[in-house]
């Protein structure tokens, strides 16, 4: 018979495979001010947690950044008009 213990490990091992191969999509599009002018995606690189999005703001000196994690597609940091989540996908 299974002791709870072994369910238990047995169901966190699960979870954590279920995600271990998922990834941040970066938004093809950003907002990054007020009046909706939108900045395109011009790379993003991928850390085992973490989604960098860099984005071209055209009237700024520096691309707009925004980081999602992995695991829930939420934002870490981010400029402050990037989406605060994003979509899931196996990678």
């Amino acid at each position: 018979m299974f002791t709870s213990r072994f369910i238990s490990f047995a169901l966190l091992s699960y979870l954590a495979g279920a995600n271990a191969d998922s990834c941040a999509n970066c938004p093809a599009s950003v907002t990054i001010d007020g009046v909706g002018t939108a900045a395109k995606l011009l790379t993003f690189s991928r850390t085992f947690e973490t989604t960098f999005c860099s984005y071209d703001t055209m009237y700024r000196d520096a691309p707009a950044m925004c980081a999602y994690n992995n695991y829930h597609a939420t934002y870490i940091f981010s400029y402050p008009t990037c989406p605060k989540s994003t979509t899931l996908f196996n990678c």
